[in-house]
C-alpha cells in the first residue's frame, strides 16, 4: 500500500471533507504528535468561493489551528470569466464547448461560486487549470521527493449536486492522468457525493434549480470516460487526450442508508468520508474492502449494449452510508445502559447468577441468624461487653487500660486483698471476712475505674447515653455503608439486615427487664450464701483453727464466692443495665 496520499477536494463538499480528515489525522496523533502509521498527506483545495476557507472555528482541534496553508488551496472566481466569454476564440481549451454562450449572461460582477451552474463551474476550472495543473505538480513534488518515495494515490473528493464540484471533476481527473499517465504508480481514486434525496436545494426562487442535473451529467461523464467513449481535449490548449484509465475508482455515497434513514450532508457525511479515506490508508488488512474493490472495481470489463458498444464500466462503488457510519453512540448507551442495570441490581439486590449476571430479585437468607453472630455484633459495638459498659464505646473508652470486665476487676481486687488479709498481724483472724467486706465496699464506693465509685460511675455514664448511642449508630451505619459500597451486600439485604438487627435489639431488651427482676433476689441469694459461710467462719473453734486451718478455709470460699459472684460484681451489672 502506497505511504504518499494526495487529497484534492474539488468545491464546497471537497473542502468539509479536508478540514474533517485533517482533524481525524491530528486526532490519532500520539503524545509526541507522530502518526500511527507511514502515511504521508498532502491537501489541495479547490474552488469558486472562500466561505469554507472563513470558517475559522471549524478549521481548529485539539486546540490547534488546522487551516491549509496558502500553496495547499487555489480560489478562482466566477466573476472572472467575462473576458473568456467576450473572446473565447483566444481560449483554444475552451472554446469548442462554450458555446452557446448566452447561458452564462447571469454572470455578474461579484458572483458567490458557480450558482450550481455546472457549465459555469467548467469554465472557472478550464481557466485556472494552468494554476491547478502547477498547484498539483507542487504538492507531487512535496510527497515524493527523496529516495523510495515515488508512486501516490489520489484521493479527489467533491459533491456532484454543485457547480464547481460537478463541473470541475471531469476535467481534473483527466489533467491529472494526462500529467501522470502511469495508472499503477499514481492512481486516481473518486469520493463523489450523489445529490441527496428529497433536497430544499431542488427548488428555489427562481424555480428548478441544477441540483440533481449536475450529478446526473457529471456521472454519465465519468462513465464514458471509463469505457472508453469519451476523452475530454485539454482545458489548457485544446489538444487531444486519449488514455485507457483515467481513473482506478469512483465511490459514489449517498446521504440514505438500506434502512432509509437519512444523513447530513454538509457534516455527518463529510465526516463519514473523511474517516473512511483515513481508515483505508491505515488498514493495510481490511480484506473486505479489497473483495469488494475485486468484484465490483474491474476495470477490463464492462457492460455493453448492442448499439452503443461499452456502456458501462464497473469502477464505481457504491458506498452505502450502513458500511462506515457506526453507531457509536448508541452501542455507548447500550453498553452504558447495560453496566448500569447490572450495577443498579447489584447494589439493589447483590444476586450474582452465573451465565446472567446480577438478577433483579434479593438473595434469600437468614438474617436473624446473621444478625446474632458473636462476631457480627461486637463489629457494630452492640455486645454485651458494649452494652453494660464492660468494654469501651466512645474512643477514649476503649482506649482506657484500667477498664476491664466486671467478673475479671473484682477477681483481680478480690485475689489481691484476701492474701493481704491473712498475712496481716493487727487484725484476727475473726475479723478477716469483716476487713475484706470492708475494703472491697471502699473500692466500690470510692475507687471503681478512678470514676468515684461504681454507683458514680455508672450515673456519669447514665448521662452521657445519647453520645454512646450516636457513636454506635456512627459505627453501624459506617459499616454497613462499607458493606453496600465494596458489594459485600446490598439496599435490600441491608434492609432485611437492618430489620433484623432491630428484632434482636428488642429481643436482648427484654432479657436485660428480666435480669434487672430478677437482680434483687439473685443478689439475696448469693448475700445468704456469704452469711452462711461467715456464720461457720465464726463458729470454728480451738482445734479447728489451731490443726486444720478450717478458719483459713472457709475464708478462702468466702473470697472465691465474693470473687465469682460477689455482691459487687452482681451491684456493677444492675448498674450497667440501668445506665442502658
Amino acid at each position: 500500500m502506497e505511504h504518499n496520499h494526495l487529497i484534492i477536494g474539488l468545491g464546497g463538499s471537497g473542502g468539509k471533507i479536508i478540514r474533517n480528515l485533517r482533524k481525524t489525522v491530528e486526532r490519532n496523533r500520539d503524545v509526541e504528535g507522530n502518526s500511527p502509521s507511514d502515511a504521508r498527506f498532502e491537501y489541495l483545495y479547490v474552488d469558486t468561493s472562500t466561505d469554507e476557507l472563513d470558517k475559522h472555528d471549524e478549521w481548529r482541534v485539539l486546540g490547534k489551528d488546522i487551516e491549509l496553508a496558502r500553496s495547499q488551496y487555489v480560489i478562482n472566481t466566477a466573476s472572472n470569466v467575462r473576458p473568456v466569454l467576450d473572446d473565447p476564440a483566444s481560449f483554444p481549451g475552451l472554446r469548442d464547448w462554450i458555446e452557446p454562450r448566452s447561458i452564462f449572461d447571469f454572470v455578474k460582477p461579484g458572483i458567490a461560486g458557480a450558482a450550481q451552474r455546472r457549465k459555469l463551474g467548467r469554465l472557472v476550472f478550464a481557466q485556472n487549470a494552468a494554476q491547478f495543473v502547477k498547484a498539483v505538480e507542487d504538492r507531487m513534488r512535496v510527497l515524493e521527493e527523496g529516495p523510495g518515495r515515488k508512486g501516490v494515490t489520489i484521493h479527489i473528493v467533491c459533491g456532484l449536486a454543485g457547480g464547481t464540484g460537478s463541473g470541475s471533476i471531469v476535467d481534473a481527473v483527466a489533467l491529472i492522468r494526462n500529467k501522470y499517465p502511469e495508472a499503477d504508480l499514481h492512481r486516481i481514486l473518486i469520493y463523489a457525493l450523489l445529490p441527496e434525496k428529497d433536497s430544499k436545494r431542488v427548488r428555489n426562487v427562481a424555480g428548478f434549480s441544477n441540483y440533481y442535473a449536475n450529478g446526473y451529467g457529471a456521472l454519465a461523464e465519468l462513465n464514458a470516460m471509463a469505457v472508453g467513449q469519451y476523452h475530454p481535449p485539454s482545458v489548457l490548449d485544446g489538444s487531444p487526450m486519449n488514455h485507457d484509465t483515467y481513473f482506478n475508482g469512483c465511490y459514489l455515497v449517498n446521504n440514505v442508508n438500506e434502512h432509509h434513514l437519512q444523513f447530513d450532508i454538509d457534516t455527518e457525511l463529510p465526516r463519514i468520508v473523511s474517516e473512511f479515506i483515513f481508515q483505508k490508508t491505515l488498514n493495510k488488512q481490511w480484506e473486505g474492502l479489497g473483495r469488494a474493490k475485486k468484484g465490483e472495481n474491474d476495470i477490463k470489463n464492462f457492460e455493453s449494449e448492442d448499439d452503443i458498444g461499452k456502456a458501462r464500466a464497473k469502477l464505481f462503488l457504491s458506498f452505502g452510508v450502513e458500511r462506515i457510519v457506526v453507531p457509536e453512540q448508541e452501542i455507548k448507551e447500550y453498553l452504558a445502559y447495560g453496566f448500569a442495570e447490572q450495577a443498579t441490581r447489584q447494589l439493589m439486590f447483590n444476586n450474582f447468577r452465573q451465565g446472567e449476571g446480577y438478577a433483579d430479585e434479593p438473595v434469600q437468607k437468614d438474617w436473624g441468624s446473621e444478625a446474632r453472630k458473636p462476631d457480627v455484633i461486637q463489629k457494630l459495638l452492640l455486645s454485651d461487653a458494649h452494652l453494660m459498659l464492660e468494654t469501651g464505646i466512645l474512643e477514649d473508652d476503649a482506649r482506657n487500660a484500667m477498664w476491664k470486665p466486671a467478673r475479671e476487676y473484682w477477681k483481680q481486687i478480690v485475689s489481691r486483698l484476701a492474701p493481704e488479709i491473712r498475712v496481716d498481724p493487727t487484725l484476727e483472724q475473726t475479723t478477716w471476712v469483716h476487713a475484706l467486706s470492708s475494703r472491697l465496699a471502699k473500692v466500690f464506693d470510692e475507687t471503681y475505674r478512678t470514676m468515684g465509685g461504681v454507683r458514680k460511675f455508672y450515673e456519669i455514664k447514665a448521662n452521657a447515653r445519647l453520645e454512646m448511642a450516636r457513636h454506635v449508630s456512627r459505627q453501624i451505619e459506617k459499616q454497613l455503608f462499607s458493606d453496600w459500597k465494596i458489594g459485600t451486600h446490598s439496599l435490600i439485604q441491608l434492609r432485611q439486615f437492618i430489620d433484623a438487627l432491630v428484632n434482636m435489639l428488642d429481643e436482648r431488651l427484654e432479657v436485660f427487664n428480666e435480669e434487672l427482676t430478677k437482680g434483687p433476689a439473685n443478689e439475696a441469694a448469693i448475700q445468704a450464701r456469704i452469711d452462711e459461710l461467715n456464720a461457720q467462719f465464726n463458729k470454728v473453734g480451738f482445734l479447728g483453727k489451731h490443726l486444720t486451718d478450717k478458719r483459713g478455709g472457709l475464708f478462702t470460699e468466702i473470697a472465691t464466692s465474693i470473687r465469682i459472684s460477689s455482691r459487687c460484681a452482681r451491684c456493677s451489672k444492675v448498674s450497667a443495665l440501668r445506665a442502658v
